[in-house]
Parts: C-alpha cells; sequence; structure tokens
C-alpha cells in the first residue's frame, strides 16, 4: 500500500509537469526529447527567402574565379602527371650511381607529394570557401622534410672538402629541423582550435 501510494504520487506530479509544458506557450522542447535541448536542426534558421541576392558583379566575378580555380587545378593535375612520367623515366634511363637515382627518385616523389597537397587545397575550396591553413603547413613540413632529405643524401654522396660541406649541411639542417617543429606544433595548435 505505501509503494502504491509513492507511484500514485510520482504520476501526480509527472501528469501536473506535463500539463504545465503544454500550457506553456513558450515552451519550445520537443515533447521526444527528454532534456529539452534544442536540436542542431531547430538552431539552424531556414534562408530568408526575401533576402537581396548578391549583385550581379559579384556573382560573376565568383564564378569567373571558380573558373580560374578549376583550371589551377587541371594544372596542378597535368604537372604532377608530367613529373611522374619523367621520374620514371630519369631513374631508368640514367647512367649515374643507384644511390643518387633513388635520392633524386625520392626528392621528386615529395615535390609530386607538394603539388598533390597544393591541388587538394584548391579542392577544399569548393567544398568549404574558408580559407584552409592544415594545407599549407602540410606542405611546408613535407618541403622542409624534403630539402633536410636533399641536404643528407648529397652530404653522403658527395667527394669534397668535407669538412666545409659538413658545416653548411649542419646549418641547414638545424634550420630545417626547426621549421619542422614549428609548422608541426602550428598543426598541432590549428587542430586542437578547431
Amino acid at each position: 500500500m505505501v509503494a502504491s501510494a509513492a507511484e500514485q504520487e510520482e504520476d501526480k506530479e509527472s501528469a501536473k509537469a506535463d500539463a504545465d509544458t503544454d500550457a506553456d506557450p513558450h515552451n519550445d522542447a520537443d515533447p521526444d526529447d527528454a532534456d529539452g535541448e534544442e536540436t542542431r536542426d531547430d538552431r539552424e534558421a531556414p534562408p530568408d527567402p526575401d533576402a537581396p541576392e548578391a549583385p550581379a558583379p559579384v556573382q560573376f566575378l565568383g564564378k569567373l574565379s571558380d573558373i580560374v580555380y578549376y583550371v589551377i587545378a587541371l594544372v596542378l593535375l597535368a604537372l604532377a602527371f608530367l613529373a611522374l612520367a619523367r621520374l620514371g623515366i630519369d631513374f631508368v634511363t640514367h647512367d649515374d650511381p643507384f644511390a643518387k637515382r633513388v635520392t633524386v627518385a625520392v626528392n621528386g616523389v615529395l615535390f609530386i607529394v607538394i603539388v598533390m597537397e597544393l591541388l587538394r587545397t584548391i579542392l577544399t575550396h569548393f567544398e568549404d570557401a574558408a580559407f584552409q591553413l592544415k594545407p599549407f603547413l602540410i606542405v611546408g613540413i613535407i618541403s622542409a622534410v624534403r630539402h633536410i632529405l636533399t641536404v643528407g643524401a648529397e652530404l653522403s654522396l658527395t667527394e669534397e672538402d668535407q669538412s666545409r660541406l659538413f658545416h653548411r649541411a649542419d646549418i641547414e639542417l638545424g634550420v630545417n629541423a626547426l621549421v619542422v617543429l614549428l609548422l608541426v606544433l602550428g598543426l598541432v595548435l590549428v587542430r586542437k582550435s578547431e
């Protein structure tokens, strides 16, 4: 009997709460939503049909800039294919020592990766017109790593005066390593801010 009286009291309170919710015209909570929180769809207002459109010259310039981006994307893609083909031909046909050909091939592959990252940046412009910082940081990291690998390979393959070359290479490697660390730090900060 005690349990049923408590249940009856709870039922009365929930019925009263439901009645208060239905009677309040300012309560926009969804009855299916237990927390009464707004969903993302509720917060996003539909576009205003009475909003003025952009002037015709602005629309024309927007379309023209899109055309330029398409042309740049096609040029970058063509350059990547040409560089890849030339890289393969040079690797097979040159009579340089194998280590030097591999170094040149790795350098060329990293160059193609940079071109493809730039192409990806152009393509993301069409998905989201906002400025994208991450692709530029990635391109900078790849470029600095490419230079580190090139300097290291040149140092190991050269037979010149090692002391002078080693001192110059140390400075270049140190600067590029610092650039890589700073760019990686920047990339981490950008990702955390998103």
